[in-house]
């Protein structure tokens, strides 16, 4: 019986007290986060009423550091312990995110607003990357997939009480009483969860972890490597064509499918809020489920599968017209989209080699934030040029013809390592 092993494993990665630890402070982490978002859009709109130039900018700055420094910070990450990197990354962003509200009153400008984001998200940068090469070493590796359910579910958690509850503490009345405006409180609470990260992290066991080399210094022959590896290794190569086909949905997500609910459907801003929590509440059903059943399935094709099914329900959503059909479908898209960054997360884990890991996550980050940016970008053009329900029938067709042909080829591949076993 395998279902039991399956079990056992997912309960086993629950009772390791590093990855209980790691689990809690990465959730945390994530909150605060996610709280920075709503504290930026409040301290914007108190600063300079909203405006969507500075919102714009203030975009670009938590957007660039992915794009410019992942590959690079892979490569560092490869090099140092990440333990420390972890503990380090959140230590500084408590530092930075205490300090701005100070800075910005006494200059009275957002002028100082846009290297601090950099920074912060710079630093968020090595923290996500260094997350993600450390799981191996937290638990065993048949508990991979599940410890990847696991961190799946507590940071889709995370972003749902950051973006929900980050309104109410940033609106609360009880800071005007106190003399506070609500951003000033939101930065200093925000702030003081990733302090609370960091503290965590400091207690895991694990004191050190491989490094490329003990020296630490960078290389641009370690990131050549990995860009090669990236190219012609069969599952790398599978997992990065695989999160482009991800990106795409996003940007579906974030440009048709929020102006499908707000204007077409008429549904406004909180029509979005709700099409979101509903998403989210079938990721976070999938993100159980998969972390207890999935270690029976073979990883690419679930990848390739999902990513089709959630091609086809963009079709479907581009001709919904009524809100109970938008509700089955944005929850049947969370539930399908779940299992894709797991599946992946764990054929990376379970092929990477100790010290390539940080490079290629940090060349998928990379990737993934690139294909993001130009993907709305390319998205944001064809729906005005067209119409918005056209352009997700049209995105939606090309992600489930491509993701179609990936799932022959795993299917394929599977079939193949099978016999040859």
């Amino acid at each position: 019986m395998r279902f039991p092993a399956v079990k056992f494993d997912f309960l086993t990665v629950l009772r390791s007290s590093n990855f209980r630890i790691f689990t809690a402070a990465q959730t945390i982490s994530q909150f605060g986060e996610k709280l920075f978002h709503i504290v930026l859009i409040s301290l914007v709109g108190a600063y300079a009423e909203g405006s969507p130039s500075v919102l714009a900018k203030v975009a670009i700055a938590f957007t660039l550091p992915a794009i410019v420094c992942a590959p690079f910070v892979g490569t560092l990450v490869d090099r140092w312990n990440r333990r420390t990197i972890l503990i380090a990354s959140d230590g500084l962003r408590f530092a930075l995110i205490a300090l701005l509200p100070f800075v910005i009153l006494q200059r009275g400008t957002l002028s100082l607003l846009y290297p601090f984001v950099f920074g912060v998200f710079l630093l968020a940068v090595f923290f996500n990357i260094s997350k993600l090469s450390i799981i191996p070493n937290l638990v065993a590796h048949r508990g991979l997939l599940a410890a990847n359910s696991v961190s799946l579910f507590g940071i889709r958690l995370a972003t749902i009480c950051g973006m929900v509850l980050g309104g109410y503490i940033v609106d609360w009345s009880i800071w005007r009483k106190a003399h506070f405006e609500g951003w000033q409180a939101g930065f200093i609470i925000n702030a003081f969860l990733f302090l609370t990260s960091a503290t965590l992290l400091a207690r895991m066991a694990l004191t050190s972890t491989p490094s490329g080399r003990s020296n630490g210094q960078y290389s641009f022959s370690d990131l050549r490597a990995a860009f090669r590896m990236a190219l012609q290794e069969r599952v790398v190569r599978f997992v990065m064509l695989s999160a482009f086909l991800l990106c795409l949905i996003g940007a579906s997500i974030y440009v048709l499918v929020v102006n499908l609910v707000q204007q077409e459907l008429a549904k406004g801003t909180t029509g979005v809020s709700w099409t979101a929590g509903i998403l989210a509440c079938g990721t976070l059903l999938s993100a159980l489920v998969y972390g207890h059943v999935g270690r029976r399935l073979d990883k690419a094709p679930v990848v390739s599968a999902c990513l089709a099914v959630v091609g086809v329900l963009l079709v479907v959503l581009s001709r919904v017209t009524s809100t109970s059909s938008l509700i089955i479908v944005s929850f049947l898209g969370g539930f399908f989209l779940a299992p894709v960054p797991i599946a992946q997360d764990t054929l990376l884990h379970e092929r990477l080699d100790e010290k390539m890991r940080g490079r290629i996550f940090g060349i998928r980050d990379f990737g993934v934030n690139l294909f993001f940016a130009v993907g709305s970008l390319t998205l944001g053009l064809i729906s005005s040029a067209t119409s918005t329900r056209l352009a997700m029938f049209i995105m939606g067709s090309l992600i489930g013809t491509g993701s179609t042909i990936l799932l022959l080829i795993s299917i394929r591949s599977v079939y193949a390592t099978h016999a040859s076993a």
